[in-house]
């Protein structure tokens, strides 16, 4: 996959104008509306929406919407003098098989839609496939904003959080996020509206409605159910599994090509 055929960026999410800055070099044609917090990049591989919003102070909110009819490449890199946790929801606007793989601590997991919550101290890598339509959703949530809200030893009560709270570098969470399939469609929506304090405070509520929701799932989840909360340890075979189930009736393709598929040896 070369690199003019990916979408590539940084996520410098607490300094938003090194974020737009490096944006524009990626890509020198890019459209940037400062007052409606729009940065579209529109060529003949990509067509893509990224939108961004402060609700408050050190309470960060980022969308996008993209297609583009190769592979695209998000690469998310936090920035490390940031404190803060990271939660993420991506979809895809009609199902089909697996159109997300997302990489994280050179493991792959691919799936029909993701959602993610880590510490700021994780990067991860997603992978869109070729003619994808695909939205997501993503909170920057610093650590002294959630300690104000939210009594961080009940978090650590939860094995799950337990390492993301803790600064653990394995820190790391998989939920259906069919669940939040609503509310993110409603807080995008919220993003056509016109800009103003009503939007601010739509945007706030709703969006604390959705870490509360995604919060209370993980709270609620017992140590013998961690199959809805880890990722599929076998995901980054459903690609071979795909192809054979796609082609079972066709020659056998061969192991170092359904090795290819699944970008492993």
């Amino acid at each position: 996959m070369a690199d003019q055929n990916r979408i590539r960026f940084s996520s410098l999410i607490s300094d938003p104008e090194a974020y737009i800055k490096e944006m524009f070099q990626l890509h020198p044609g890019a459209a940037h509306d400062k007052d409606s917090g729009v940065i579209e990049i529109k060529n003949p591989v990509i067509d893509s929406s990224f939108r961004y919003r402060v609700l408050e102070e050190g309470f960060f909110l980022f969308s996008f919407s993209s297609f583009s009819p190769v592979d695209a490449e998000y690469e998310f890199v936090p920035n490390p003098k940031s404190d803060y946790f990271t939660l993420v929801f991506y979809f895809t606007e009609s199902r089909s098989k697996n159109p997300f793989y997302i990489k994280t601590e050179n493991e792959f997991y691919s799936g029909d839609r993701f959602s993610m919550f880590f510490n700021g101290n994780m990067s991860t890598e997603i992978f869109i496939k070729a003619k994808q339509k695909s939205y997501g959703l993503r909170l920057e949530i610093p650590r002294d904003w959630l300690c104000k809200n939210i009594d961080m030893e009940l978090l650590r009560n939860n094995s799950f959080l337990q390492h993301i709270v803790d600064r653990n570098a394995n820190g790391y969470i998989q939920t259906d996020c069919l669940a939040y399939h609503a509310l993110v469609t409603q807080i995008l929506s919220v993003f056509e509206r016109e800009k103003g304090t009503l939007q601010k405070l739509q945007l706030k509520t709703e969006t604390c409605k959705l870490l509360a929701l995604y919060l209370d799932e993980i709270m609620q989840s017992s140590d013998n159910d961690a199959s809805k909360a880890e990722p599929d340890r076998t995901g980054e075979l459903r690609f071979a599994l795909n192809s054979l189930e796609d082609k079972a009736c066709g020659d056998f393709p061969g192991n170092d090509h359904l090795a290819s598929l699944c970008h492993i040896s």
